[in-house]
C-alpha cells in the first residue's frame, strides 16, 4: 500500500471514530431509576423544610401525635419525621413521602404523609397507615396513584388512593386472610 492510500485510510477511519464518538454523544442518558417503594424500614435521607414542617404539623394526625410527644420532642419536632424524594406528576417537580417517628406512628403500623410540590408551595395531599406506601405506574388526573399495605399474622390490608384534582382519596382496600388466602372485605 502506498504512502497516500495509508493516508486516506487513517483519514477514512479516524473520520469514522469521530462520528461514533459524537453519536455516542447525543445519545440520551438512560433514566436514573426512581423510587417508587416506601417501607418503615427504608432510607428516607432527604431534610424537611420549615415549609413542610407546618403543613405536616396543620394536619389532623400530626396534632395528635404532639399531644402525645415528651415535651423534648414537642420542641424540635422535625425529628419526628423522615422523608424521601418522590414523584407524583412529573420527574422536574419534587415531591415527598414523610414518614412518621413515634409518637407520630400508630402502636402497629407507621404514619405516612405524602406532599406535592414540596419546594414551591407544599401541601400534605395523603395521609395512610400501615407498612408501607407505593407509587403506581397507573394515574387519575396526572399523578400516580398510591397503594398502601399493612400486614399482620392474621391479615393484610391494601388500599389505593387516587387523586381527585386536590388530595388523594381512598377509592378502594382489600383486606385478606393471612391464613386462608381468603378475601374477608372488600370496597370498592
Amino acid at each position: 500500500m502506498n504512502a497516500r492510500a495509508l493516508k486516506a485510510v487513517l483519514v477514512l477511519a479516524l473520520a469514522v471514530m469521530t462520528a461514533g464518538v459524537l453519536i455516542a454523544q447525543e445519545q440520551k442518558p438512560r433514566p436514573v431509576h426512581e423510587r417508587t417503594f416506601f417501607s418503615e424500614d427504608g432510607r428516607f435521607p432527604v431534610a424537611l423544610s420549615p415549609a413542610v414542617l407546618k403543613v405536616l404539623l396543620e394536619t389532623t394526625q400530626a396534632k395528635q401525635g404532639l399531644k402525645d410527644a415528651k415535651p423534648s420532642q414537642r420542641k424540635n419536632p422535625a425529628r419526628l419525621f423522615r422523608a424521601a424524594e418522590a414523584h407524583l406528576y412529573a420527574q422536574d417537580e419534587s415531591d415527598l413521602v414523610v414518614m412518621g417517628i413515634f409518637p407520630m406512628s400508630g402502636a402497629d403500623n407507621t404514619w405516612f404523609w405524602v406532599v406535592r410540590s414540596a419546594h414551591k408551595d407544599p401541601k400534605a395531599v395523603l395521609f395512610a397507615g400501615g407498612n408501607s406506601v407505593e407509587m403506581m405506574t397507573r394515574r387519575t388526573n396526572g399523578y400516580r396513584d398510591i397503594r398502601s399495605a399493612w400486614s399482620s399474622a392474621a391479615t393484610t390490608i391494601v388500599c389505593i388512593y387516587k387523586f381527585d384534582g386536590t388530595e388523594y382519596k381512598r377509592r378502594s382496600s382489600k383486606t385478606t386472610n393471612n391464613w386462608s388466602g381468603e378475601t374477608l372485605y372488600k370496597q370498592f
